[in-house]
């Protein structure tokens, strides 16, 4: 079985709760990795702007 991280982002606090929630997200890659037999091995979940620089659980995915 292959091996995947999984990642999460919302834009801000207000979209949390919306329907591209990380909860939403998060369902959608299950279900992804569970029809293509992969193997989530670590999530990573972050709230911030795909317009700033320096998404911290990004790059920590991104060094691993």
């Amino acid at each position: 079985m292959d091996k995947y991280f999984s990642y999460y982002r919302v834009s801000s606090k207000n979209q949390e709760d919306e329907v591209v929630s990380l909860d939403v997200q998060k369902e959608a890659n299950l279900l992804y990795a569970k029809e293509m037999s992969f193997e989530i091995i670590k999530e990573f979940r972050e709230v911030q702007s795909a317009a700033k620089t320096g998404r911290k659980e990004f790059t920590a995915m991104i060094k691993e």
